[in-house]
C-alpha cells in the first residue's frame, strides 16, 4: 500500500536541508571522477523522459529526482525501493509535489495500481541489487504493468561492473562497495543489459559513458 509520509519536525527538517547538498557534491565527484559520467549527463537523460506521471525505484534520497525539470507544475510523484528510510528522506526533499512512498523489493512481485504512470525511472538502482543483470532483469517484468498503454517508458542508469573500462578509484570502488553488498554489479554487462531491454520492451535505447548505462525502453 503507498502511504504519503508525516510532517517532519523544524529540526529534523534543517537535517534534511543539509543532507542532499553534501550529498549532491558527494556523488558529482563520484559520478565524474570514479564512473566517467557527469551528474549533469545524467539529470539530462532523467529530463528528456520524466513525465507528469511518474514513479521512481531507487535507494536514493530524491536529489536527483528534484533537480529534474517536470513538465507539470502539479505532477503526479509515487517513489517507492527497498529502503524505508530513503523513500522518507526522499519524500521529505520532494514534499512540494506530496508524492505517495512504497516499501517494495524490485526482485519480487509487488502492486501498484496497473496503467498508473506514463514514465518509471531507475536511477542507480539496478546495480545495488544482488545477482547479475539476467536475473535481475526480472525487474522490467513486474514494472512493465504499471505503466500506461499511451507511450510508457522506463528510463534509468547502472554502473556496469563487466564489459567496460574502470579507472583505478572506479575499479576500488567497485571492490569496496561488491564486497559490502553496497553494489551486486561486479557480474553486470551492457550486452546482457542490452539483451533483457530487447526482451522486455517493444523499443529501447542504451548508451555507454564511461562505465555507466543509460538506458530506455517503451512498451
Amino acid at each position: 500500500m503507498m502511504t504519503t509520509p508525516q510532517n517532519i519536525s523544524p529540526d529534523k527538517k534543517e537535517r534534511a536541508a543539509d543532507a542532499p547538498a553534501s550529498y549532491s557534491r558527494a556523488r558529482s565527484f563520484y559520478d565524474r571522477l570514479a564512473w566517467g559520467c557527469t551528474t549533469g549527463k545524467i539529470i539530462a537523460f532523467n529530463n528528456e523522459h520524466i513525465s507528469a506521471r511518474h514513479l521512481d525505484i531507487s535507494g536514493g534520497n530524491g536529489n536527483l529526482l528534484d533537480k529534474c525539470v517536470l513538465p507539470s507544475p502539479e505532477p503526479l510523484i509515487a517513489l517507492a525501493g527497498p529502503n524505508a528510510g530513503n523513500l522518507k528522506r526522499a519524500a521529505q526533499r520532494l514534499q512540494d509535489y506530496n508524492p505517495t512512498i512504497q516499501v517494495i523489493n524490485p526482485l519480487k512481485p509487488f502492486w501498484i495500481r496497473p496503467g498508473s504512470f506514463e514514465s518509471i525511472g531507475m536511477t542507480a538502482l539496478l546495480h545495488t541489487l544482488p545477482g547479475d543483470l539476467r536475473s535481475k532483469s526480472v525487474v522490467f517484468q513486474h514494472i512493465k504493468p504499471l505503466l500506461s498503454r499511451s507511450g510508457g517508458v522506463v528510463f534509468g542508469t547502472t554502473i556496469l561492473g563487466k564489459g567496460v573500462i574502470h579507472n583505478p578509484l572506479g575499479r576500488a570502488l567497485m571492490l569496496i562497495n561488491n564486497a559490502r553488498g553496497v553494489f551486486g554489479n561486479h557480474w553486470d554487462t551492457p550486452w546482457d543489459l542490452e539483451a533483457a531491454l530487447k526482451t522486455h520492451f517493444h523499443t529501447y535505447e542504451l548508451h555507454i559513458e564511461g562505465s555507466v548505462a543509460l538506458f530506455s525502453g517503451k512498451i
